[in-house]
């Protein structure tokens, strides 16, 4: 089978929904807001004041802080999880976290990801130390500068992590219990039952015996920082992301990588809300005086953001190398496997096309009319700034049908880990 025409055939099939949607009510999800501003920078500086006002929004989020806490008694596994998280495994990279069986935190220390340095993880010394006495911790730490706090434990929760939990609720912030180690568990497990274990009833028990000591404190995640994709890990990721304001929530899951479905979902809906403001850049860019003319667009704008696609959803060249090491295959039997799984011919034609070819397949496959365009330009000010000739609609409908296929084969890459762990699991029992 030509899996290239596979690829085309799909994307002109998706081309009828672009079309038949509203496109102007997409552009209308830019607020009112927005769009003064965009106007008065448009009668400022002309069509380049509207690309440099988009281009603010549109970076906005990295530049937005977001601090989180991890502390946790000495062992708890504070710089194994600040690893884990930023998915840092060099020990020998600058800015991998120190671990060591004893503390070896002694102020608080930022860890910022890789990707983003307004983004950090604070490693918090232990509380209920000579050095850093129970009663004065929440000051000596300044607990105000924080968004949310990680309380990590190895084994148990204790009366000094119950004194921490106080202490964050007086200043109205978010804190999540979290029992780290689980894997260590369930093997001590299997050894000593030495037969098949039930990891959901295990689990289940140890949820309710910590939750039990802490009364109604809060929430009980149960995670090991070496298994990232096993336990409680992903949802505790996922509801760091759930209980920050907007705007760090964009800032955090744009910074996290794509190892969960909820981490995907969350980054394709903040991928679909960039694509009206991508489009409107790519019509202030590569507008033309001739009405209707859709096929004029700025490529370098569309490859720029279909790489930002790829990347977000952990699709790029260098994270699918990196998944087909940790899964001890080539990288084409890594595809090959991933289109098996998800029967979609077309999904290994996706991945090698490159984006530049990816680009031009999806704008030959967007037919879109003179009156198609004409729906975003009866948006209030946005239509009278970009005037007739745009490539808006087309760029719009090209950046959506790359979106749907990246987000496809980022589906195939977690199904494909998942099926791997699923194997490694029925091995060990």
């Amino acid at each position: 089978m030509d899996t290239a025409k596979e690829t085309v055939k799909k994307m002109r099939a998706d081309v009828a929904g672009v079309q038949e949607s509203n496109l102007s009510n997409e552009f209308e999800k830019i607020s009112k807001e927005d769009c003064v501003e965009m106007e008065k920078a448009y009668n400022h500086q002309g069509m380049n004041g509207l690309k440099a006002y988009i281009d603010i929004n549109l970076s906005a989020w990295k530049k937005t802080p977001v601090n989180i806490a991890i502390t946790g008694q000495s062992g708890s596994g504070k710089s194994s999880y600040i690893n884990a998280v930023r998915n840092m495994d060099d020990d020998e990279h600058p800015d991998f976290a120190k671990v060591g069986i004893t503390e070896t935190t002694f102020e608080p220390k930022s860890y910022a990801f890789p990707n983003n340095k307004n983004v950090l993880l604070w490693d918090l010394p232990g509380a209920g130390t000579d050095s850093f006495k129970t009663v004065d911790y929440a000051k000596q730490m300044d607990f105000g500068k924080y968004d949310s706090f990680v309380i990590l434990s190895e084994s148990r929760f204790t009366e000094t992590d119950k004194v921490i939990a106080n202490e964050i609720v007086k200043i109205r912030k978010n804190f999540y219990f979290v029992r780290n180690k689980m894997g260590d568990v369930m093997r001590n497990e299997r050894r000593v039952r030495k037969k098949k274990i039930d990891e959901t009833q295990i689990k289940m028990e140890i949820k309710k015996d910590c939750e039990e000591k802490l009364g109604s404190m809060g929430k009980v995640f149960l995670i090991d920082s070496f298994e990232a994709q096993e336990f409680d890990f992903q949802l505790l990721l996922k509801t760091l992301v759930k209980n920050l304001p907007a705007i760090k929530q964009k800032a955090l899951v744009l910074t996290l990588q794509a190892k969960s479905m909820d981490i995907v979902d969350n980054k394709m809906d903040l991928l679909l809300e960039r694509l009206p403001w991508i489009a409107l850049k790519s019509a202030a860019v590569g507008a033309v005086p001739v009405p209707g003319v859709s096929a004029v667009y700025d490529a370098t704008i569309l490859v720029g953001e279909a790489n930002f696609q790829k990347l977000q959803l952990g699709i790029d060249d260098a994270s699918l190398s990196a998944m087909a090491k940790r899964l001890q295959m080539t990288a084409e039997k890594c595809k090959q496997q991933m289109a098996a799984a998800s029967g979609d011919a077309a999904l290994i034609s996706v991945i090698n096309m490159g984006v530049n070819a990816i680009v031009k397949t999806a704008i030959a496959q967007v037919v879109v009319s003179e009156g198609i365009e004409s729906l975003i330009k009866t948006v209030p000010i946005i239509g009278s700034i970009i005037g007739a000739g745009m490539s808006g609609a087309t760029s719009y409908a090209a950046l959506r049908l790359m979106l749907m296929s990246h987000k496809a084969v980022a589906e195939a890459c977690l199904k494909q880990v998942a099926d791997a762990l699923e194997e490694v699991k029925m091995k060990q029992d």
